[in-house]
Order: C-alpha cells, then sequence, then structure tokens
C-alpha cells in the first residue's frame, strides 16, 4: 500500500494492484475487484488474468451473471491464453448457477465432450460439467439425454469425480427412479 500511496500513477502501483487485488479474491475477498477493475490496459501483459480474478470476485459473491459475463471474455480476447479454456467451464458453470440452462449447455457440453481438451485444465472439470449438464436436462423434462450423460460421467470418469459430484451425480440417477 505504501507504493500505492506514494506513486500512484507508476508501473509499481500497478503492480502492487495486481498483487492486492489477486490475493485478495484468491482468499475469497471480491473486494480486491477494486483494485482490479482498470488494470487491464496498464497491464496488458496480465490482463486475461487481471479479467479471470474480476470474473471469480463475481462468481465469490454469487453474481453469477456478471461472472458469465466476465468468464465469456476471456476466451473472446485472449483466445491463446492458459486460462481460456477453464473460463468456458466456469462461464458454462456460472450460466448453470444463475439458473440459464440453455446457455450453460453448450458450454458444459463442449468441456464434457472434451471438445476442446487441454492439459492445463482440471479433469474433474469433465464429469461434473456432466453433471450439471444432466441436470439441465432433467430440469427440460429431458431423461433420455440426462441418463445418457450421467451413465458416461458413471462408467467413463468414475476416477475424476470429486465427492460433491458423485453426490450430485447419485442424486440425479435416484430422481429418475
Amino acid at each position: 500500500n505504501a507504493v500505492v500511496t506514494r506513486f500512484p500513477d507508476s508501473i509499481w502501483a500497478s503492480r502492487a494492484h495486481f498483487l492486492i487485488g489477486t490475493q485478495l479474491v484468491d482468499h475469497g475477498d471480491s473486494s480486491g475487484r477494486a483494485s482490479l477493475e482498470h488494470l487491464s490496459d496498464k497491464l496488458p501483459i496480465v490482463a486475461d488474468y487481471v479479467q479471470w480474478a474480476v470474473a471469480k470476485s463475481f462468481f465469490i459473491e454469487d453474481d453469477f451473471k456478471q461472472a458469465a459475463l466476465a468468464y465469456q471474455s476471456i476466451a473472446q480476447y485472449f483466445p491463446d491464453s492458459l486460462l481460456a479454456h477453464r473460463a468456458r467451464y466456469f462461464e458454462g458453470l456460472s450460466w448453470y448457477r444463475y439458473g440459464d440452462c440453455e446457455s450453460a449447455e453448450k458450454l458444459l457440453t463442449e468441456i464434457f465432450d472434451g471438445l476442446h481438451d487441454h492439459t492445463n485444465v482440471d479433469p474433474g472439470f469433465r464429469p461434473a460439467s456432466g453433471v450439471h449438464l444432466a441436470d439441465c436436462y432433467l430440469k427440460r423434462g429431458n431423461k433420455t439425454d440426462a441418463v445418457n450423460v450421467l451413465w458416461r460421467v458413471w462408467t467413463e470418469m468414475p476416477h475424476l469425480l470429486r465427492e460433491e459430484d458423485r453426490q450430485a451425480a447419485r442424486t440425479a440417477f435416484e430422481q429418475l427412479g
């Protein structure tokens, strides 16, 4: 904070804002967004990471619509970023949590089917996206596709399921009867 106070318009102040903002957001404090919002122009080399932290701060606040839009901008403006594919998953998850399955389905299907498989993405995203995708199908009354997706999750990826996804898949199977 001393750097920011003494040299508010310097590159060092921008770097300090970046560090403070990302650390706050990474520790679950969405107030870090205030330190990040205008840094993309000042720190173009890490603009994708700035946008990632901004998107994450909206997600932390449960402002899923804004989170989805912010994650979307990463894939749109930084398609070669290491964060682009991960951002597609979180964009889909954000739309899902917002309650917009129509927007979520395309993204979740893309991740679930591994259309753009990348080594820098958590492999747990595939089964998790399948569980959310199946839930969207169930909400629309499409039991056949829900069963197919859940079956693929359960038979092809059981080793990748996180405990919360395993529970969600069991619950979904029970709902199907």
